[in-house]
């Protein structure tokens, strides 16, 4: 960021159907690490590969749930088109979602507990519940990578609960899952943490 360095000598490699905690304090470039891996942050050394390729080369392959802070919850979007954007990715932005997808979505709606608010604006939804549309969003996308930048930062237990299922559901069909997280406590529950 300008003149600073925000990481520097970080070395991993991810497994298929792995979950990564990446854990630590506020600054210490946990979602800079998530930017730098979808290519929203320039490098200044080294290089990023992505099930084997760049990140340009594979971007449908890869889901991100960003922050709730970053965010536009005033964009004039139902629930229901925020979880279909996630097929953009395999369909094209302009063209035709067809039955797969809109199964899809609908499924992704229904296994975060969002059939009641699909058709509600964005904004209008609880905190805890525009999380899980950005993770049904992820889903509905059939990634084989997963980058949740704080998915747990506010929520309600009941809604951690259903995170942490579906997190690990997508880690046992083979998706390998990075997940920004603060909470020593939990740290846990990942299969390893950076």
């Amino acid at each position: 960021y300008g003149a600073r360095t925000a990481l520097h000598h970080v070395t991993f490699t991810a497994r298929a159907g792995e979950i990564i905690g990446v854990v630590g304090p506020n600054g210490a470039g946990k979602t800079t690490l998530i930017k730098a891996v979808l290519g929203l942050v320039p490098l200044t050394a080294g290089s990023i590969s992505v099930l084997g390729a760049t990140i340009g080369a594979c971007r449908g392959e890869v889901a991100y749930v960003p922050q709730r802070s970053h965010v536009d919850w005033t964009f004039p979007a139902a629930v229901r088109d925020v979880v279909a954007m996630g097929r953009i990715p395999r369909t094209g932005i302009l063209r035709r979602m067809g039955p797969v997808g809109r199964e899809l979505v609908n499924a992704s709606i229904e296994r975060l507990g969002l059939s009641n608010v699909a058709d509600r604006q964005i904004g209008e939804v609880s905190g805890g519940q525009q999380q899980r549309v950005f993770l049904a969003r992820a889903l509905a996308q059939q990634p084989r990578v997963y980058l949740l930048d704080e998915p747990f930062a506010g929520v309600d237990v009941v809604t951690a609960d259903l995170l942490w299922d579906e997190i690990g559901a997508a880690a046992a069909q083979g998706a390998t899952v990075l997940v920004v997280h603060h909470d020593l406590h939990t740290a846990q529950r990942f299969d390893r943490c950076l």
